[in-house]
């Protein structure tokens, strides 16, 4: 018995909405780049790749009341496949656009680690913004983000499975 033209439409249509959801679904734990709409921070090492083509990464977390830790991380791409020394910012702001925490990671060749902790008296919003260095030519790469201690996440950990993005060698 053949299925008429209208039911196997009407599924493909069920079909193609059940996909565009679950795409949608899936990108909703990415990196933004949009500061207005951050990405919520996960547990855990939440992991990314930026580069200076763009506006960075934002993100958010509760954080307080009690004693807060971050562990960042970066490893620059390169130039050409060599090592070239390149700074990440990893910068905290509360939600009124106040900035709390400025730290900058430099790295030639190896990922490159930097830690700070705070303490807050009250439960608040946090956002963090992952920027590369500025220049003509494309800098940036891979990083690392830990928030531990008196924290609270709306999201699940991202860029599981993320790798470091390297530069192409110029002679292959």
């Amino acid at each position: 018995m053949a299925i008429p033209e209208v039911v196997r439409r009407k599924r493909a249509k069920v079909a193609l909405a059940i996909f565009t959801t679950l795409c949608l679904l899936s990108g909703a734990s990415a990196q933004s780049t949009d500061p207005d709409h951050p990405a919520p921070l996960g547990p855990g090492i939440n992991r990314g790749n930026v580069d200076n083509s763009g506006r960075g990464h934002t993100f958010f977390f509760f954080a307080g009341p009690g004693h807060i830790d971050v562990d960042m991380a970066f490893e620059e791409m390169g130039l050409f496949g060599s090592p070239l020394r390149q700074t990440m910012n990893f910068d905290f702001y509360t939600d009124d656009d106040k900035l709390t925490s400025h730290n900058t990671i430099v790295s030639q060749g190896d990922l490159a680690r930097n830690h700070t902790d705070g303490d807050f008296t009250s439960r608040q919003r946090l956002r963090l913004v992952v920027t590369a260095q500025q220049g003509t030519i494309r800098f940036g790469g891979y990083y690392e983000i830990e928030v531990k201690g008196a924290v609270a996440f709306e999201g699940p950990t991202l860029g599981v499975g993320v790798r470091p993005i390297m530069s192409e060698k110029l002679v292959k």
